[in-house]
């Protein structure tokens, strides 16, 4: 008889010693602003599975010509990786949206998992709003 896993009630890393991750709001973004939606840092002598990052963004006054926003999830290790990004066209009416869902993302201690909403300088502002869940556990 062949066992395919380790015998036992946690024998998955996810069982040791497992916490609920819940982060996120909607918050009014201005003209120039990088403004962070949800973050996370994961703890030190922990790891975490993020398994899903949702967010969007709608324009609720009007964009300048150029202006664009953008919608993004990223990862804070030594640098910085993006893995999910959306942006608007430039001078985007009232009501646009951009958005991206179920991203997922695996972070070691010290990690910074970010879901952020960026417009560009102009008059245009936008509603963000959005959030990540996931579950974090002992090494």
């Amino acid at each position: 008889m062949r066992i395919y896993a380790p015998p036992g009630t946690r024998s998955f890393p996810s069982d040791r010693n497992p916490a609920r991750i819940l982060a996120g709001t909607v918050v009014t973004v201005n003209g120039g602003v990088t403004q962070d939606v949800a973050a996370y840092t994961v703890p030190a002598g922990r790891r975490a599975v993020i398994t899903t990052i949702n967010g969007y963004a709608i324009v609720t006054t009007v964009l300048a010509a150029g202006q664009t926003v953008q919608v993004l999830a990223h990862q804070e290790v030594p640098g910085t990786t993006i893995f999910a990004s959306r942006r608007s066209v430039p001078a985007a009416a009232v009501g646009a949206t951009v958005q991206f869902e179920n991203v997922t993302a695996f972070g070691i201690a010290g990690d910074v998992i970010k879901f952020q909403c960026a417009v560009s300088a102009g008059a245009g502002v936008v509603e963000a709003g959005g959030g990540l869940t996931g579950v974090e556990y002992d090494v």
